[in-house]
């Protein structure tokens, strides 16, 4: 069970095996047994089942007739890793269960232009920044078409990063207008007071640290910077990053609080401590890595590559340097933006 819902038929069967039916015929109630899988009802006997949150280990689901005997039913839930391919401008997901594996039923390719940056919002909609196009458009996982009325477009020029936070808002980093605003998911107008343009240039991409606060990699100056967003916005000038960058791309915090920056023109993936300017000696990662465009962390710790040049996407164990044998994702055309199933 991955991101995207799934439905779940229970059929009532005698005791030879065949399915019973007509007047008496038993009906089913479905829970879950974990917070992590939601189930709502689809109708007699037919449910709907959607990840709410990654769980490593199996979950089940109590399956409770209203006559005769039931037993749960053991559920494994994938974390998808989606893979924005600027260069066959389509967006892909692929399942980490064991090595990974292309969800052939979620690729998208509607209203997509040259895709760059990927984000989830807490609903589980994917949200894809077209940097051709000017918009970022929404998707349920799992369809094909842009979700209607959810289309981003006033105020942006060349969208590359995105990033919620914890209010929900979509922050876009627009490498075009050297600008980085902010939206109400549903609305086509940039938050008043929230667009961000001291120290923009050439905006890559976004994260948020556990503090909320909102860094921004710069391509031409090139530096990673963070901003308060409360109040207003307002950079934090002692956590400006400029030690060994030349073109900062992808940003992605661990789990320790670190902050990955990908660097595309010399291609490695460095570590630095928030509010320091040095990189962190010995977690400099070059191995496997040609022009890397985005890096991204999954829920068990493992560092994901997106590679430009040779189109791969190479995965990391935590403190190794060397990709994981048999997690690289390859024949990509460019694959330029990653973001995990909630």
């Amino acid at each position: 069970v991955g991101a995207q819902p799934y439905t779940l038929t229970v059929s009532p069967l005698d005791a030879s095996g065949a399915t019973i039916v007509g007047d008496g015929t038993p009906t089913f109630t479905v829970t879950s047994r974990s917070n992590a899988v939601a189930v709502s009802s689809a109708g007699t006997n037919t449910f709907t089942v959607q990840v709410h949150s990654y769980s490593s280990g199996a979950v089940s689901l109590t399956i409770t007739p209203s006559s005769g005997n039931a037993t749960s039913i053991a559920l494994t839930t994938v974390q998808e890793l989606w893979v924005s391919d600027y260069g066959n401008n389509t967006v892909t997901a692929y399942g980490l269960s064991a090595t990974p594996a292309q969800i052939s039923t979620d690729k998208i390719t509607a209203d997509l232009s040259t895709p760059l940056g990927l984000a989830f919002d807490a609903s589980g909609h994917l949200w894809v920044a077209n940097i051709s196009s000017g918009t970022v458009t929404a998707y349920v996982p799992g369809t094909k078409a842009p979700i209607s009325g959810d289309t981003i477009s006033a105020g942006l020029s060349e969208p590359e990063g995105l990033a919620f936070d914890a209010s929900g808002n979509l922050w876009v980093a627009d490498s075009g207008n050297s600008t980085i605003a902010a939206y109400v998911p549903g609305s086509n107008t940039p938050i008043t007071g929230d667009t961000i343009t001291a120290g923009v240039n050439g905006p890559q991409d976004l994260a948020f640290d556990a503090s909320g606060h909102l860094w921004v990699a710069n391509t031409n100056v090139p530096n990673v910077i963070a901003y308060s967003l409360s109040p207003t916005p307002m950079q934090i000038t002692a956590d400006t990053i400029t030690a060994g960058l030349q073109s900062p791309d992808g940003l992605a915090f661990d789990a320790s609080g670190l902050l990955w920056v990908a660097d595309q023109v010399h291609s490695p993936v460095m570590a630095y401590p928030p509010a320091t300017n040095s990189v962190i000696s010995g977690d400099t990662i070059s191995a496997g890595v040609n022009t890397p465009q985005d890096v991204r962390f999954d829920a068990t710790g493992r560092m994901w590559v997106a590679n430009q040049v040779g189109g791969t996407v190479s995965a990391y164990a935590a403190g190794t340097s060397t990709p994981i044998s048999g997690d690289t994702i390859s024949g990509l055309g460019s694959p330029g933006g990653l973001a995990f199933s909630p």
